[in-house]
Parts: structure tokens; C-alpha cells; sequence
């Protein structure tokens, strides 16, 4: 029997797979599109991001974000 965290993480893969396979699986066109959400959840203000010291303010982040509601 799989455990629970098991098909967790199989559907965590799955879900990546697909997002991965919508850009044919080219690592340049799904950074950039990652890049873009990330953009948009910054624009949203609904979302709370930890930048690094030596990128503050240039969109690269080194924590997952946060809703702002849950801090």
C-alpha cells in the first residue's frame, strides 16, 4: 500500500511533469514562465517574498512566498 505522503509526492511530480511538458520541456521557456507567475504574485500584493541580500529587489527569491494573510 503507498503511503499518503508517497502519492503526495507523486502528484506533486505528475503536476510538474505536465507543467514541464507544456513547454516542451525546455528549460529556458519554463524559468521564463515561472518568472512571469512570480512577477504577477509580486504585482498582486497578496503575496509576502524573502529576497536574498545580493538580489533585494531584482526578482530573484531564495524563500517560497507567503500570503500576507498568514504571517
Amino acid at each position: 500500500m503507498i503511503k499518503m505522503r508517497d502519492k503526495e509526492i507523486n502528484e506533486v511530480r505528475r503536476i510538474r511533469h505536465e507543467i514541464s511538458a507544456r513547454f516542451g520541456h525546455d528549460i529556458g521557456r519554463l524559468v521564463a514562465h515561472y518568472q512571469k507567475i512570480e512577477k504577477e504574485f509580486r504585482r498582486s500584493g497578496k503575496y509576502k517574498f524573502a529576497d536574498s541580500k545580493e538580489s533585494e529587489g531584482d526578482g530573484q527569491t531564495y524563500l517560497t512566498a507567503r500570503k500576507t494573510q498568514q504571517l
